[in-house]
């Protein structure tokens, strides 16, 4: 009996120790976690990527979201809804819970941002929202029962907002002191902004990089896809596509040598999509976005992950269970494989 259970706890070992790789791509398991990058972009699914990868002039060229090493669904359904709106599934994910109603009552749960790993550093979130009618993370800073008063976040808003507000922020200014708060951007009107995405997330993000040396968390949330989604524009869908891929190429250059980066990229309320198939059909959505069958959003959305701890994020789970596997200690579990082996 005792040779059985040694053989087996010798696999475990083996299978935790030596696997090096993921699909046909290499990857070092169970390092820390230090310094995440967190994308939550709304409407986003799977099949979308065929929107840039059929546009390209080499359709067997690979976007950067399936150069990620894992890949993974989540369950959006909640305690209430079996298809909650966006913001209440990335809600559910910074939270940990399926009990979100969209009302002040949900940030009596501490929010990723209040745990143990982050409570001493600066935790920023670019929100770009569609227009004044998107629900925004500023309003949670309005509860009175909020859990903590989120104190450690600085909230930088872009989007068809009004950027004339005191706290504010512009691409192109030399350098930022990044300090808790909300602030807008200064080149946004009702109408729209004159910085790019892209423009945006490089300058808050190199800045936000230099000042948080110790465990970070930089998270960039996204309503205006979902916007262009639902508005059947897909020229503009297409467009801000290409700039978070853009984007992502940016930030993964930024850590090439890091070796406890973690880049997370998730959607909520995913939008399904039906492309044509050949012909007339076919140039018409190439040129004029045209000709594409509009589905109701899916009850399962793709996470993606990429670097240190991606490992934890392949199968399929829970919309809630997001922030747990963020969180997840390789030491930790490092440990209990250790209290294994003590028992021969």
């Amino acid at each position: 009996m005792n040779f059985k259970i040694l053989l087996c706890a010798a696999a475990l070992f083996v299978s935790c120790t030596s696997n090096r790789r993921i699909g046909d791509q290499d990857h070092s398991f169970n390092r820390d976690v230090k310094n995440i990058v967190w994308f939550q972009i709304a409407g986003l699914n799977e099949e979308h990527l065929s929107m840039l990868k059929f546009s390209s002039p080499n359709s067997t060229s690979e976007s950067i979201l399936e150069k990620f090493v894992c890949f993974g669904k989540v369950w959006n359904y909640n305690l209430y809804d079996l298809r909650p709106t966006s913001f209440n599934g990335f809600n559910s994910q910074i939270l940990g819970s399926k009990n979100i109603k969209g009302q002040c009552q949900d940030y009596k749960t501490p929010a990723i941002w209040e745990t143990t790993k982050f409570r001493n550093s600066l935790v920023g979130v670019l929100e770009v929202i569609a227009d004044n009618k998107t629900q925004s993370m500023e309003n949670a800073l309005a509860c009175s029962n909020q859990s903590n008063n989120w104190k450690n976040l600085a909230l930088w808003k872009t989007g068809k907002v009004n950027g004339s507000g005191i706290n504010s922020f512009h691409y192109q200014e030399p350098k930022r002191d990044l300090t808790p708060g909300v602030f807008f951007d200064k080149t946004c009107t009702k109408k729209g902004c004159f910085s790019s995405l892209l423009e945006n997330i490089r300058f808050l993000y190199k800045n936000y990089k230099d000042k948080e040396q110790g465990n970070n968390l930089f998270i960039v949330r996204d309503f205006t896809y979902e916007d262009a989604l639902i508005n059947k524009n897909i020229v503009k869908s297409k467009e801000i596509l290409k700039e978070f891929e853009s984007a992502m190429k940016f930030i993964i250059q930024e850590n090439a040598q890091n070796k406890n980066f973690l880049f997370v990229v998730s959607s909520s309320s995913a939008k399904g999509l039906e492309l044509p198939s050949q012909g007339k059909k076919w140039v018409g959505y190439v040129k004029q976005g045209k000709n594409i069958l509009y589905r109701r959003p899916q009850l399962l959305s793709p996470v993606f992950a990429y670097g240190a701890g991606a490992e934890n994020f392949c199968g399929i789970y829970d919309e809630a269970s997001v922030f747990n596997r963020i969180l997840i200690d390789p030491n930790a579990r490092q440990l209990k494989l250790n209290s294994v082996f003590s028992l021969f």
